[in-house]
């Protein structure tokens, strides 16, 4: 052991080394070029680090400052950018108003194959359906609907166009533009620029078009409502339909417009309405909240619904089959557990699929206190509630489903064609999926995965042989063709 005049020694020697450092460092510029010539860099930085360290600390927050100065620049160039580019896009998506008439023309064309049968798949461009509704939206999002010889198409962010069907046989054609009194209605900009505002979906009925939108009902709330018109090509004069009074303020951090619901399809003489939580999860489980339900609603009573089933996250695909009774809906889950819900005995009772309870994917934010709130079961069953015919982890971005039965899948099942959205095919994104279902509702018995490499925002059967996609990757209607 050291002696205690060896340790008095030890510490004298130590401490008159770091004075004798400090005074060559600080006041002695020759002998710091010569100590320079001998000391490595690295070596200097430690000395910095470990024998003057309020050097080092006052260097590393320097260097900070100048990260965070040069980072505050480059948001405030990226915020201007992203502003220009909108307002680009916002020009772009106004131009066939301006001038009569909108273009597409076709831009790829490949074949596909779906539970062995051949068809060819065209996609027809439009350089004017710009304005982007979703964070993976590569270009404009669009809704379509059929009607007699024609078809209608509702861009995000409000336009109207239509076509005929016949059109689709050309590498070529125009629109007719049909005007409307939407910018008299929606009071707020988002709506109309690149934002996650805007409309959700078009439904033809009776003569009576509709469609769903994000609607501003007070400063910074906001719910998901219905506007009704009478069927005209010329001019759409819409009316409020379906406003709720309640809504969901934008103020609070975890607001997301985008999980918003807002699927109609056909249910016997009404219609269904699928109405997201915005992530607000709890209201998903309140039969008082209008928020993450389905609802039935009759085209002769504004404002009045019925539920048809509640425990809902985000239904972007809806479906009735009128033949069995059922409702088939589609639904984006949390990080992973999207699903396909089969509801066939809603006569008989409110049914509820389980959201925020039980979930088969798991939160982004992976916090115990958001664990404790939603514990997302892996199990629906369990606590009482239905389970999901299928669920995708990783989720698919999975949007809306139509039934292809008949002529194209002569089988005794129950076949369907819903599409993905998301940015990456190997997930099963970016595609188109063929679903077969057992005729009980009971199992899927078959599923296949059909590439296309682009964002499907909306699905709908011109007839028995032809199918029209709207994507969202670069502005294209993809006609999908059956092949004798």
């Amino acid at each position: 052991m050291f002696s205690r005049k060896t340790l008095f020694k030890t510490i004298f020697i130590l401490i008159t080394v770091f004075i004798f450092i400090n005074i060559l460092f600080t006041y002695n510029k020759f002998s710091v070029k010569w100590i320079n010539h001998l000391v490595s860099q690295e070596t200097k930085n430690q000395i910095k680090k470990y024998i003057f360290p309020y050097r080092y600390i006052n260097q590393i927050e320097s260097s900070n400052k100048l990260m965070e100065s040069e980072l505050e620049t480059r948001r405030f160039e990226l915020k201007e950018l992203r502003e220009t580019l909108s307002q680009k896009d916002v020009f772009l998506s106004s131009l066939p108003n301006k001038i009569g008439f909108g273009e597409f023309y076709q831009s790829s064309t490949k074949s596909l194959e779906i539970n062995g049968l051949k068809f060819s798949f065209l996609e027809f461009k439009d350089d004017f359906l710009e304005v982007k509704k979703a964070i993976g939206a590569k270009s404009g999002s669009i809704y379509a609907e059929k009607i007699d010889d024609k078809v209608i198409i509702l861009s995000g962010n409000g336009y109207f166009q239509y076509f005929y069907l016949d059109d689709l046989h050309e590498s070529k054609f125009q629109t007719h533009i049909i005007k409307s009194n939407i910018k008299e209605l929606v009071n707020y900009d988002e709506f109309f620029t690149n934002s996650k505002y805007g409309v959700k979906d078009l439904f033809i009925m009776e003569n009576k078009v509709y469609f769903s939108y994000i609607r501003k009902i007070d400063e910074n709330c906001f719910n998901t409502s219905v506007l009704q018109a009478d069927l005209n090509f010329e001019k759409l004069i819409f009316e409020d339909f379906f406003v709720p009074k309640e809504c969901i303020s934008s103020k609070n951090d975890w607001f997301q417009p985008h999980s918003s619901g807002g699927r109609m399809t056909r249910f016997e003489d009404k219609f269904l309405l699928s109405i997201g939580e915005y992530l607000d999860r709890n209201k998903a489980q309140n039969p008082k909240s209008i928020f993450g339900k389905i609802v039935v609603l009759d085209p002769k009573d504004k404002n009045n619904y019925n539920l048809i089933s509640i425990g809902h996250r985000n239904v972007q695909g809806l479906v009735y089959d009128d033949l069995n009774k059922t409702i088939i809906s589609t639904e984006h889950g949390p990080k992973g557990g999207d699903e396909i819900n089969i509801n066939l005995d809603f006569e008989k009772k409110l049914n509820n699929f389980g959201w925020p309870i039980s979930s088969y994917g798991e939160h982004y934010s992976p916090t115990p206190i958001n664990y404790e709130k939603f514990p997302l079961y892996k199990s629906h069953s369990k606590y009482g509630f239905k389970e999901p015919i299928k669920y995708f982890t990783p989720s698919i971005g999975i949007s809306q489903i139509i039934k292809i039965n008949g002529n194209l899948m002569k089988n005794e099942n129950n076949n369907f064609l819903l599409g993905a959205l998301g940015n990456d095919p190997l997930e099963g994104d970016m595609s188109l999926h063929y679903i077969e279902i057992s005729q009980n509702y009971k199992e899927v018995v078959n599923h296949q995965i059909i590439n296309i490499n682009s964002r499907v925002r909306d699905i709908i059967l011109l007839d028995e042989k032809n199918i029209l996609c709207m994507l969202e990757t670069n502005s294209t209607l993809g006609l999908l063709k059956f092949k004798n």
